[in-house]
């Protein structure tokens, strides 16, 4: 099965997480692990702009 999606995260020069999906050959694939697959890179990402408690 295959879907249209929008690669963003080739877009920037920056990797803002780890284990993002990747585009090879003009295709991505979700990730097999838990939850969304990949972890947030805080160092990159900084302090939160906002914050809701």
């Amino acid at each position: 099965l295959l879907f249209s999606s929008t690669d963003f995260n080739s877009y920037g020069p920056v990797s803002n997480a780890e284990n993002a999906p990747q585009r090879v050959n003009g295709r991505m694939s979700a990730s097999t692990d838990p939850g969304m697959g990949c972890a947030p890179r805080m160092d990159v990402l900084g302090e939160p702009v906002l914050e809701i408690r």
